[in-house]
């Protein structure tokens, strides 16, 4: 039987996703700590923050894409560019606000 190779992760798109995830993340929990209306600014900002960001991170993908989409890195590089979106993290944040809920 033959043993598939594991997944060669690209190590530029890992640093971006980390970079994404992180701003992200904080602009939520900041978000999520202010009192009142006061967080309603978020509504602008962080739309502005994804387009500027995945717009970003296209360009680079297609500067690199010789080196970024080959064989080995193809199905990660995929991977982790559909992690920079804000799809992720709102059904994260959706999944967080449930569990909060139940307690």
């Amino acid at each position: 039987m033959k043993m598939k190779k594991p997944m060669k992760w690209n190590e530029n798109f890992i640093y971006l996703t980390l970079a994404y995830f992180f701003i992200n993340a904080a602009f939520i929990f900041h978000a999520t700590s202010m009192n009142g209306g006061s967080s309603l600014g978020y509504i602008y900002i962080l739309p502005v923050f994804w387009l500027i960001f995945i717009i970003g991170a296209g360009f680079f993908a297609y500067n690199k894409r010789k080196t970024l989409f080959d064989k080995k890195t193809k199905k990660s590089s995929i991977l982790l560019l559909s992690l920079c979106t804000p799809i992720p993290y709102i059904i994260i944040v959706q999944i967080f606000g449930l569990i909060l809920m139940m307690f």
